[in-house]
């Protein structure tokens, strides 16, 4: 069974060399997104899932284009 990382630290990451990943530009402790937004979370993981099916080497790390919500990186997930 293959495996897929996801990454906020792309140069931490590359150093320890994991066999796939995934790399965002979220804030810390939001991996998949903005808490309880279930729709860019779901796309987040479904373009891990497509990037796994196109890895072929070891070792390769993808950065994936999405984007943090504009007005969410501040936001308390306590609010919803």
């Amino acid at each position: 069974m293959s495996t897929i990382g996801i990454s906020l630290m792309q140069g931490i990451t590359a150093k320890i060399n994991p066999p796939r990943t995934v790399a965002v530009r979220f804030p810390l402790g939001r991996v998949t997104g903005p808490p309880f937004d279930h729709r860019f979370q779901s796309k987040v993981l479904s373009d891990a899932f497509e990037a796994l099916l196109e890895m072929k080497q070891p070792g390769t790390i993808l950065k994936l284009d999405h984007k943090y919500p504009e007005g969410q990186r501040d936001k308390d997930c306590n609010e919803h």
